[in-house]
């Protein structure tokens, strides 16, 4: 199996789906209204990224988002935080 073949079956386990865009063509629909989320949510969005390795930060944020209204409550914002941490492996040194 190829690195690029591996690494595409280490992100389906990790985030359920990979998703392929290609320049040139139509891209996914992108969430394009902001969410208002106060000093103390984005804190804890921030702390739990970090906790996260660089290379899927992305991904675990765009997770985040999709779970979130466009003004949650703090619960509601820790709630999609561990939501999208239940669907990542965490490995332990």
């Amino acid at each position: 199996m190829s690195p690029l073949s591996q690494l595409r079956a280490a992100a389906l386990q990790v985030f359920g789906e990979v998703r392929h865009v290609t320049y040139g063509k139509t891209l996914p629909q992108v969430r394009t209204t902001p969410i208002a989320l106060s000093d103390t949510q984005l804190a804890l969005v921030r702390d739990a990224a970090r906790a996260v390795p660089v290379m899927q930060r992305d991904q675990f944020l765009q997770n985040v988002a999709a779970r979130l209204a466009d003004e949650p409550s703090d619960a509601a914002v820790m709630q999609a935080i561990n939501s999208v941490f239940d669907r990542i492996p965490i490995f332990l040194a």
